[in-house]
């Protein structure tokens, strides 16, 4: 069976996680240039250590440090051959190939410590510290990063999202290092590099738990991995979720030690999250700095002006909202709400041609800034059906509608717009654009009589003509 967690059930967060997005991608982005690198100096390593066995089997009487044993498994092998052994070399014989064989085991340790894992891991015998922060963004493999990404995914954002980003960040860091700490503590002796994100990730996880330990996780379920169609999702809460993994990660430190994988990291770095996070509760910070900091970040602080200019309409002094609204636009003249509010003082003027500049800004607007059900709603909006207003406008709606899989509709204000300035250059556009329309639906003779209309405007000449002309040659 195997169980992956998704996503946080109803996750909302109020701010892009600019600090967990940039370390998936800065760990991804590692991973590939040392497996890059690992690759390269991954041939001459093997060379290295198959000279080293070569030689330990030609003269098993040789002593082999415990290091390369480790690395190559060659002890065994050895008394084997050395039991086969007449006889011994003379001391001197030995002196000599023992020394040839110490420098090709340099060699050897000197193509390993090259390796990524090696040069950037944390190995608790040696204790660099550098290595403390280098080890938590080299991943020893695709599925070892992968695994350590979906966890930051799922749990990274809303921590940041509570806490903030630099806060986030800062027990990011102090989560992988006293992973680092606690298998150090547990064997002080290893020489074995230790690598990877998931102590710091795990100390987001126990983080998490801390702040937010009701939240319900969203795991999809596998009972049959190679059968991914079986499949079923569970949404326990946290409190219940994370406290299981990381009883699993201290069950396994303490039944397989020698799996390769630093259990005691995980179980370090979660229990430092979990106690930074209740830190953070009790100290206050959280509530009484980050979250005010946070929310004046996010609250839209509207102009002065529009609030006046609002309040003098409902009081019914146009005039005054007017100057208002005008005023707030000239010093913010994509105010999506300013916009919204002139068209509302020209329409209860009525000042037409005040709703058709307003209404055609306002829609520009909307739709580049992707509000598409706004939008909906100003084309739609019956009251300007009964308005005389500019061509300008009726184009901007009808090629909305248009782009939106609405013709019928769209057809319809094309119409208005040639009927509002019938001798500009809009009326043209509107009589070509509903004869495109009117073809692509198979209604030739209603598409024909639109490009006739089009072709009898007085601005009907040089590249229109042409385009005209070859619509019309293409209806037949």
């Amino acid at each position: 069976m195997l169980i992956i967690p998704i996503r946080q059930q109803n996750s909302v967060v109020r701010r892009f996680p600019w600090v967990s997005v940039t370390l998936i991608v800065l760990n991804t982005l590692v991973f590939i240039a040392t497996s890059v690198a690992a690759a390269g100096q991954r041939p001459e390593l093997i060379r290295r250590a198959e000279a080293v066995a070569a030689y330990a089997l030609e003269h098993p009487y040789l002593s082999l440090s415990a290091e390369i044993d480790d690395l190559l498994e060659l002890s065994e092998e050895m008394d084997e051959q050395r039991g086969q052994l007449a006889s011994l070399p003379p001391r001197e014989v030995v002196e000599q190939e023992q020394a040839v064989f110490n420098g090709l085991c340099t060699q050897l340790k000197v193509a390993l410590e090259r390796m990524p894992t090696r040069a950037l891991g944390f190995a608790p015998a040696a204790r660099r510290p550098a290595t403390l922060v280098t080890s938590m963004f080299v991943h020893a493999g695709l599925l070892h990063i992968l695994g350590n990404m979906l966890f930051l995914y799922v749990s990274g954002p809303y921590v940041e999202d509570v806490f903030g980003r630099a806060l986030f960040a800062a027990l990011y860091l102090l989560s992988g290092i006293a992973a680092a700490a606690a298998q150090a503590m547990a064997d002080p002796s290893s020489t074995m590099p230790m690598v990877g994100a998931s102590g710091a990730v795990a100390g987001v996880m126990g983080a998490f738990l801390g702040r937010l330990a009701t939240s319900r996780v969203v795991l999809l379920v596998l009972p049959f991995p190679l059968i991914p169609a079986l499949r079923f999702t569970l949404t326990p809460p946290a409190f219940v979720v994370l406290p299981l993994w990381a009883a699993e990660q201290f069950w396994y430190a303490h039944m397989a030690p020698g799996a390769g994988v630093a259990w005691w990291a995980h179980v370090g770095g979660f229990v430092f999250g979990l106690a930074a996070a209740l830190a953070i509760r009790v100290s206050g910070v959280e509530q009484n700095w980050i979250n005010p900091s946070i929310e004046r970040q996010i609250s839209v602080t509207q102009h002065e002006g529009l609030e006046k200019g609002m309040n003098a309409r409902l009081e019914g002094d146009l005039p005054r909202a007017r100057r208002e609204i005008a005023q707030v636009l000239r010093e913010e003249p994509d105010n999506l709400d300013a916009w919204r509010e002139s068209l509302e003082v020209a329409l209860a003027g009525p000042d037409d041609a005040e709703a058709g500049r307003s209404a055609a800004r306002l829609l520009d607007l909307l739709s580049r800034a992707g509000e598409e059900e706004l939008a909906m709603e100003l084309v739609h909006d019956a009251r300007l059906r009964d308005l005389k207003l500019n061509a300008r406008f009726w184009l901007s709606a009808a090629a909305w509608l248009e782009r939106h899989d609405d013709a019928r509709e769209a057809l319809d204000l094309y119409r208005r717009a040639a009927e509002a300035s019938p001798d500009e250059v809009s009326a043209l556009r509107a009589h070509v654009k509903r004869g495109e329309i009117l073809a692509r639906a198979g209604n030739v003779r209603e598409a024909r009589t639109a490009y006739e209309r089009a072709q009898a405007h007085p601005g009907c000449q040089g590249s229109w003509a042409g385009l005209v002309e070859g619509a019309l040659k293409n209806l037949g």
